[in-house]
Parts: C-alpha cells; sequence; structure tokens
C-alpha cells in the first residue's frame, strides 16, 4: 500500500463508497447484456476450464475455444454459486472502483500543472470513466474493463503522490500489472508498449531507466506467466501452441492452418483511418457496435492534446521565448502510455473496447495540457464549467451505443435460465453448435455426458477455424452417434441463418440429417421475439 500510495481523504473516501454502492445496485437493476460474445464463449469457455472438458469436446465455440479463460472462469463460477443479483452487483461493484485509481491519477496530473482542486479530478475521472466501451461491460460478464482498471492503476503508481520521480521499484509493479492484464488478455499486450513508454518517460537518468527495463521485464513476465503461464502450458501440452490459434506459422499445432492468422476486419487500412478516427465511426468498413459517429468523441480530447503537447514542445525547444511551462513529468508519463498504446493498438486491432484505459485518461491528459496554455482554466468555477461540459460530452456520446440486453426475469434466480427440450435425448449425444449465430452457451445446461463441437461459425474466422472444422467432420465419420445439431431459429427461409441453410449446410459438409418435425424448443431468458434456439436429431446421410 505504500507503493501505491491510495490513501483517500474523507470526502473522497464518503464519495467512493456511495460511488461503489450505487453503482453496483444500478448494474443490478439494469438488463444484462448477452450480446454476441458472452453467449458465443464467454459462458462455455469458463464452464468448460472448470470442468475440464477441453481434452474431451472440440472447438464448441470455433477458435475462441482456446482463449484464456480465467476471467470466464471467475464470472461462470458467480453465476453457478450466486443468484442474478448477487452475480450483477459484484461485477458491477468491482467496475465501480475503477473510477478509484483513475480519480487518483486524475488528482496527481493535476496537482502536478498547478490545480489541486478535487472537484475538477471528479469531473474529469467520470468523464473517463463514461465512455461507450465501458458501458458496453456494464450489466455483463464482460471484463475488458479489468485489463484497463490494471493499466490505469499502473499508471497511478508511476505517478507518485509527492511528486518525486519513479524509480526501478515502481517500474516493476507497473510492468507486473501490465503483466498481469497482458496474460488475462491477449489482446492486452498493446497496454505492454504503453507502460513501457511511461516508464521510459517517469524514470529519469540512463542509469534508472537501465535498472528500470530490467525491473520491468522480470516482473510483466511472471504477471503474465500468473495470470496466463498455466493456460499457456494445457495449449501447449494439449494443442501443441501456447497462444492458439495466433502464431500458429510459429507453433504449427496440428489443430490449425500452419500459418498465422489474424481478423483482418479491424485495424486501420490506412493513415486517414488513424488521423480521423474520432469523428469516422460512421464510415468504417468495421464498427463493433454500429455506426454512429458519436461513439468516439471522447478520443478526440486525446488528440487535441496531442497538438497541444506538440506545440508546447516546439516553443520549449526555442528557447520557451513566452514563458510556457514545460510539461510536467506526470502528465507526460501519462500522455506517453496512452500514445505508446494507441500507436500498436491502430494496426494490431482498432477494437475501442480493447483501448478502453485511452478513452479514460483522453480527458484528464486535454484538461491538464490546456492548463498548461491558460493559466487562468485553474480559476474553480472556470474550472468546474469547462471540465463539466466535457463530462457532458463523454456521457452524451456514450449512450449512443445499441446492446442486445435482457432483464432478467427473477433477481433471485439463475443468471441465465434455460429449460432443454425433453423431446430431444441430449445423453452422451455428440452435440454440434451450428449457424452463423452463437449457441454453445447453452453447453453449461446440457447433460455431462455430451460431447459438444461446431461447424459454421462466421465467416471471418475461417482462416483460423478450416482444420477445426475439417476435425470435427473426421469425429463425426469415426462416431455412431446420436447426433444433435444446436442453432439459433430466426424464423427465415433465406439467408445463411435460415433453417434450410443451415440444414443443407450440415449434409453438405458433415453428412448429417435433420428433421424440422422432430426438432425441439429451448425456452430461455435470453430469447427474444425475433429468435430462439432449438435442438434437431441428425441422423448420416446414406
Amino acid at each position: 500500500m505504500a507503493m501505491l500510495e491510495t490513501s483517500l481523504d474523507r470526502w473522497a473516501l464518503r464519495w467512493a463508497l456511495a460511488w461503489v454502492f450505487g453503482w453496483a445496485l444500478f448494474c443490478v437493476m439494469t438488463p444484462i447484456e448477452v450480446g454476441f460474445d458472452v453467449l458465443h464463449y464467454h459462458i462455455q469457455d469458463g464452464w468448460s476450464a472448470l470442468n475440464g472438458r477441453l481434452e474431451r469436446d472440440l472447438a464448441p465455440s470455433g477458435m475462441h475455444s482456446y482463449f484464456n479463460p480465467i476471467s470466464h472462469m471467475i464470472t461462470q463460477a458467480l453465476i453457478e454459486t450466486f443468484p442474478a443479483a448477487i452475480v450483477s452487483f459484484l461485477l458491477g461493484a468491482l467496475q465501480a472502483a475503477i473510477l478509484i485509481p483513475l480519480y487518483l491519477l486524475c488528482r496527481r496530473v493535476l496537482v502536478s500543472v498547478g490545480h489541486e482542486n478535487r472537484i475538477s479530478a471528479l469531473l474529469l475521472a467520470l468523464a473517463g470513466f463514461f465512455n461507450y466501451a465501458m458501458l458496453t461491460v456494464t450489466a455483463s460478464i464482460r471484463v475488458d474493463h479489468w485489463s484497463a482498471g490494471l493499466f490505469i492503476l499502473a499508471l497511478l503508481v508511476l505517478v507518485p503522490k509527492d511528486g518525486a520521480p519513479a524509480g526501478w521499484k515502481r517500474a516493476g509493479v507497473a510492468a507486473f500489472l501490465v503483466g498481469l492484464s497482458a496474460g488475462l488478455k491477449l489482446t492486452s499486450v498493446i497496454h505492454v508498449a504503453g507502460i513501457a513508454a511511461a516508464i521510459l518517460v517517469a524514470v529519469p537518468g540512463l542509469r534508472g531507466r537501465l535498472q528500470a527495463a530490467a525491473a520491468a521485464g522480470v516482473a510483466g513476465l511472471s504477471g503474465i506467466l500468473l495470470t496466463g503461464g498455466w493456460w499457456m502450458w494445457k495449449l501447449w501440452t494439449v494443442i501443441g501452441n501456447p497462444v492458439f490459434p495466433m502464431a500458429n506459422g510459429a507453433f504449427r499445432s496440428p489443430f490449425g492452418p500452419l500459418e498465422n492468422f489474424r481478423d483482418e476486419r479491424t485495424p486501420a487500412q490506412s493513415i486517414w483511418d488513424v488521423l480521423f478516427y474520432p469523428v469516422n465511426a460512421a464510415s468504417r468498413p468495421y464498427n463493433e457496435f454500429g455506426t454512429t459517429w458519436m461513439q468516439d468523441l471522447p478520443i478526440a480530447f486525446f488528440y487535441i492534446a496531442i497538438l497541444i503537447l506538440g506545440w508546447v514542445g516546439y516553443r520549449t525547444y526555442r528557447g520557451n521565448e513566452q514563458g510556457t511551462e514545460v510539461p510536467p513529468r506526470a502528465l507526460l508519463t501519462v500522455f506517453a502510455g496512452a500514445f505508446a498504446t494507441l500507436t500498436v493498438w491502430f494496426p494490431l486491432f482498432m477494437v475501442g473496447r480493447y483501448a478502453m484505459s485511452v478513452w479514460m485518461v483522453s480527458p484528464l491528459v486535454f484538461a491538464a495540457t490546456l492548463l498548461l496554455i491558460w493559466p487562468a482554466l485553474r480559476e474553480p468555477r472556470r474550472a468546474l464549467g469547462w471540465f463539466g461540459g466535457m463530462l457532458a460530452v463523454c456521457v452524451i456520446s456514450a449512450n449512443v451505443v445499441q446492446l442486445r440486453r435482457v432483464p432478467v426475469p427473477d433477481m433471485w434466480g439463475p443468471y441465465i435460465q434455460v429449460a432443454v427440450p425433453s423431446s430431444v435425448d441430449f445423453q452422451n449425444a455428440e452435440v454440434i453448435f451450428t449457424g452463423p449465430y452463437p449457441s454453445s452457451f447453452l453447453a453449461a445446461y446440457l447433460p455431462e455426458s455430451a460431447t459438444f463441437m461446431f461447424t459454421q461459425t462466421q465467416g471471418w474466422a475461417d482462416g483460423a477455424e478450416r482444420v477445426l472444422k475439417q476435425m470435427v467432420r473426421q469425429r463425426i465419420d469415426s462416431s455412431n452417434g446420436p447426433f444433435v445439431a444446436v442453432m439459433v431459429d430466426v424464423g427465415s427461409e433465406e439467408g445463411s441463418d435460415a433453417l434450410p441453410v443451415i440444414f443443407s449446410r450440415l449434409r453438405d459438409e458433415l453428412g448429417l440429417v435433420a428433421d424440422r418435425k422432430a426438432c425441439g424448443d429451448f425456452v430461455t431468458s435470453v430469447d427474444n421475439e425475433q429468435a430462439h434456439w432449438i435442438a434437431c436429431p441428425l441422423v448420416k446421410a446414406d
């Protein structure tokens, strides 16, 4: 705790406790998020890992079956242990707690630029918290904000309360926290670049930086191994690739093509995608949550801060002719961490929730740079108006994204309720989750004697799943069944999601025939008027 220096005064402690409790209650009352990823692999991966089914099942969630399940194990354990209200409350409290280190970081950076108003720090922390990516994981079992929170905490470690430069010990602690994040989820590798840049700025002197780099390397690797090492070892021994399905060109696992895979839909395609990112959401080829141009407005604060710091740097280089203040180390540390994170994120992912941490510090970095060039903003009333306006912009832009949410039927009942069709026998069956929409979450509600596989997932994943689909066909050919297909019925007769098309592909690709009249309906708490899940017995084609 001495290293983190996160003590709160009574005023801050009161609002922190009230905030955490209030936000947790808000999550309990909010319909739970049941988007594609939740139903596709978050539940299934957690359930599978808790029950040791990696060797038995064959990719029930396609390539996503092999992602590190530790966070999903935690959320699934909560789902299996507590009623829905408690699950949402606990996860909501953890999400709300991220605001505390963010507030402390805002406080320290603002103090470094001569603005000690704690209300300003709170407004900027709230502005950072209320971004669209954070709201997509509200009342949800998705945990991208865990990685963001660890990065914010790491930056806080590098910005001491007394304003002194950080040393190698702080660099090690910060790198360890980010290592935990990277081990938890591989997409958090972007934060490795961010914390490396932040450490080089936070620690002064060549010798100090060399010591910090050594400490960070050892500590960061330790963090990665702590949260991800056990799963990497399991994948290595079972699959032959510790980061499967990624980097298979190097590891050459027989479970995937002998080439490296990446999702080509998301990375920046040109420099214009990068330069106009804050306002081009509606025109991007891929946008995870629709096409609203407002969702990324908060990142524009960071873009403006880049210009301001560039201008300040130029004037400093020219001899500080007009008396412009030199940016303090605390501000530059946070800026370097966010800038390096974005630099890696654009060519690798460009999926907003992976870089949620940058959205969270953008209002702070902008406000601090503005205070540098406009000292009059330090006047409390003026600061309240400006920072309150920034908060309003962030709150409005955060609420423009459409999500699939459903109310919990019984707060004191299961998080997700499922009634399995009694007309279909799942005992000892080979269950195939099929169709373009997710179904594998239902594995957690089917008999343990069943074995689970997949086919017909989203086309963008074919590069990673091509060999897995061949293995599914081989397993079916060598099995006598019984076989059951589970899929979403959208009530359509045309398109890739129509039952006739799914049935036709089952016959052509797997040699299995379905009889629509023999299918049974699941009844779940995530059904809606447009879609519900069905199970159809299958027989081998003659």
